[in-house]
């Protein structure tokens, strides 16, 4: 089996963008720069071209290979999986106030730009999902990408996407911009996006569930 494919190199580029785009996000949050937003919103809208365009190769090139089923989607997963982990320790702290009349005082929280417990939600299907692939490939299946995964790539995309997108204009010091941007709940919007992406990907992880535990279905594919 080939390894050292075109198709597999830009699988793995994708990877290799990862501390890019983080350091993006990194700055972006710190500098409050739009354009460090905007550069972030490219460097994974150039991830996710390559998403399309290695299988793209993998075909035409005749490269198609049981490694690159296997790698696709697991390079997907560690590109979002760490892009989402980022983004939930990038936020604001608020400050714990003093009760004077009950003698109490709050503590401060930490609100992220998206929900902690996503990630945590990301991080089990995935680990899921990857060992039921260790249990079909023990049965001499290899289990590529399949319908709901595509789709929880895409939802989670999008999701991406759209917070960065929020972020970016949230901090462009446009007026008119401005004054829009001060009609939006970005952290509402932002939570209720992931919780979206996240009962999808809940949906997927169940998806794949069913299907490996199906004795019928692993022998249709043999």
């Amino acid at each position: 089996m080939k390894i050292w494919t075109i198709a597999n190199f830009v699988t793995i580029l994708r990877v290799l963008l990862i501390p890019v785009l983080l350091w993006c996000f990194y700055h972006a949050h710190r500098l409050d720069s739009w354009e460090l937003w905007l550069a972030s919103f490219l460097v994974l809208g150039f991830c996710e071209l390559t998403d399309a365009f290695d299988g793209i190769l993998a075909r035409s090139l005749e490269q198609v290979s049981e490694l690159g089923k296997l790698l696709d989607p697991l390079c997907d997963s560690l590109l979002r999986f760490s892009a989402f982990l980022f983004l939930s320790q990038l936020g604001t702290f608020e400050i714990g106030k003093l009760n004077i009349e009950y003698g109490t005082f709050e503590k401060g929280i930490f609100i992220g730009l998206i929900p902690w417990w996503t990630v945590y939600i990301f991080f089990f299907r995935d680990m899921s999902v990857a060992y039921l692939r260790i249990i079909a490939m023990s049965k001499g299946v290899v289990f590529a990408a399949r319908l709901s995964g595509k789709l929880k790539a895409i939802v989670q995309a999008i999701g991406l996407f759209l917070i960065i997108l929020l972020n970016l204009f949230k901090n462009v010091k446009d007026e008119r911009v401005m004054s829009y941007m001060e009609n939006i709940n970005v952290q509402l919007v932002s939570d209720v996006t992931m919780w979206v992406v996240c009962a999808v990907t809940v949906w997927s992880g169940l998806d794949y569930a069913v299907k490996i535990f199906s004795m019928e279905s692993i022998k249709e594919e043999n």
